[in-house]
């Protein structure tokens, strides 16, 4: 992925965490869900080490 992509999803990804009414927890285990039916290893890898 090129740096300026990647760092807009990062942003993306941080401001989906940290903002809203659903728990942290919540969040992450979605994201999980996501990764794993998109089938990005990277998206796992991130999100599973985190719930």
């Amino acid at each position: 992925m090129n740096g300026k992509a990647f760092r807009e999803f990062v942003n993306f990804d941080h401001k989906f965490l940290s903002q809203g009414k659903l728990s942290s927890e919540l969040k992450e285990l979605m994201a999980v869900s996501v990764a794993h039916v998109t089938g990005s290893p990277y998206c796992m890898e991130i999100h599973v080490n985190k719930v």
